[in-house]
């Protein structure tokens, strides 16, 4: 798949997000997972891990987890994230959501071949193919 078919999937996603957050009730309490209790949490669960993967793209030697945490760690990462995120309003979530998700396709576009090639997983793993883990803990819930 090329960048600008990437790109498209991970606009649709978030519009399929967008779409699932709007037609959610703003106070529906997610049942679906064990750590996230709302859609506030829900979103900045993708957020957090937008911010790593912005934080890839613009620096393409890093590492996606930050140091000390790997994949066999990344639940207790996610936990940090969500008690970090606990302040932020909802409307501000989502905002951030979208601005994030056009910062990521504008440096994606930006990328040379050889680094777009060797961050594609990450950025289909952080984009496309994460965004409907959100509209699945939305629809799980009600």
């Amino acid at each position: 798949m090329n960048k600008t078919e990437e790109i498209e999937k991970t606009d649709l996603a978030l519009q399929n997000v967008l779409a699932a957050l709007d037609a959610a009730d703003k106070d529906l309490v997610i049942t679906a997972h064990e750590r996230d209790d709302n859609l506030r949490d829900v979103v900045m669960h993708l957020v957090r891990w937008q911010e790593l993967l912005i934080n890839v793209l613009e620096n393409p030697s890093a590492d996606l987890l930050p140091d000390g945490y790997s994949w066999d760690t990344y639940k207790d990462l996610n936990q940090v994230f969500h008690d970090e995120s606990q302040s932020i309003s909802y409307e501000d979530a989502v905002s951030q959501l979208e601005a994030n998700n056009d910062k990521i396709v504008a440096l994606y576009v930006l990328l040379s071949d050889a680094d777009a090639e060797k961050l594609a997983d990450n950025f289909s793993m952080l984009t496309y193919r994460h965004y409907p883990w959100a509209i699945d803990m939305i629809e799980q819930s009600k």
